[in-house]
C-alpha cells in the first residue's frame, strides 16, 4: 500500500503541474529575439511600421502558444487513464522484486518487518 500511495501521489502531481510553462516562455523568448533582429534590420524609413508589425506578431505568438498549450493539456488530461494503463505493467515490473521478497517474510510481526523492508 505505501508504494501505491507514493506512486499515485506522484502520478497525480504530473497532471496537476504546468508541464509546458518553460516551453512556452522559452519559445516566446526565441521568437521575440528573431523579431527584434528583424526590426533592427529594417531600413530607417520603415522602423515604425516594422515595430507595429513586430508587436502584433508577438501578441499573435503568445495567443497561439496559449491556445496550443491549452489543447495539449486537455488532450493530456483526457488521455490520463489510457496513459496510466500503459504505464501500469512497467510499474508492476519494477515493484515485483520487492513484493516477492516481502511475501517471504513470515511469522509474528511480519507485517511490520515487511513495511520496514524497503527495496529501491
Amino acid at each position: 500500500m505505501p508504494f501505491s500511495r507514493h506512486i499515485s501521489a506522484s502520478w497525480a502531481h504530473i497532471f496537476e503541474t504546468d508541464l509546458f510553462a518553460s516551453f512556452d516562455s522559452a519559445t516566446v523568448v526565441v521568437i521575440d529575439n528573431i523579431l527584434k533582429e528583424f526590426e533592427e534590420s529594417v531600413p530607417p524609413g520603415l522602423k515604425d511600421r516594422a515595430r507595429t508589425q513586430v508587436k502584433t506578431c508577438l501578441q499573435d505568438v503568445k495567443l497561439t502558444m496559449r491556445n496550443t498549450i491549452g489543447v495539449v493539456q486537455q488532450s493530456l488530461v483526457s488521455e490520463q487513464k489510457r496513459i496510466s494503463r500503459c504505464v501500469t505493467p512497467h510499474v508492476q515490473a519494477q515493484l515485483a522484486e520487492g513484493y516477492d521478497q516481502a511475501t517471504k517474510v513470515r511469522g509474528k510481526g511480519s507485517a511490520v518487518r515487511q513495511k520496514a523492508r524497503q527495496i529501491y
